[in-house]
């Protein structure tokens, strides 16, 4: 598999965004292209696997039951376009891109409060933690099997 095809097309549409400041409307048109979707999700995919594979020995107890070793796991669950991702591969590219993310669980329970969340914030060091805006932050709302991005109103 040549990664530097998925990079390229990864780095275009990032210094796109960069540079021309795409209203998102523009941004949801550009990622609706199959072509570019496909080329994106592989390049996080790998991003994903690279990261479990790096990190086998911590997140291996953290697999489903039955997955096997890592690499099995890798290879039938991550890097395969059509396959849903579970807890760990948010949680690793999370940790591999070093996106702060929050992610909230819906429980179907019919108390009141019947959700939970998760954060996963990569602080700097050199800034206040009052530095973080809600803007920094991309949340996900997990229901069985799919996340949605929240967007703030």
């Amino acid at each position: 598999m040549i990664v530097a095809d998925f990079w390229e097309m990864f780095e275009e549409l990032l210094n796109w965004t960069i540079e021309e400041h795409p209203q998102t409307s523009e941004l949801i048109e550009r990622l609706s292209d199959r072509g570019t979707a496909c080329y994106v999700i592989t390049f996080a995919r790998l991003l994903t696997s690279l990261y479990l594979r790096e990190n086998a020995e911590t997140l291996i107890h953290f697999l489903p039951d039955g997955a096997g070793d890592m690499h099995t796991f890798v290879t039938q669950n991550v890097e395969p376009l059509g396959q849903e991702a579970d807890h760990v591969q948010v949680v690793a590219l999370a940790q591999q891109t070093e996106l702060n993310l929050k992610v909230i669980y819906l429980d179907r329970q019919s108390h009141e409060d019947s959700s939970f969340s998760f954060e996963f914030i990569h602080a700097d060091p050199t800034t206040s933690s009052d530095a973080q805006s809600s803007t920094d932050v991309i949340t996900l709302l997990y229901r069985p099997g799919h996340y949605d991005i929240l967007y703030t109103a």
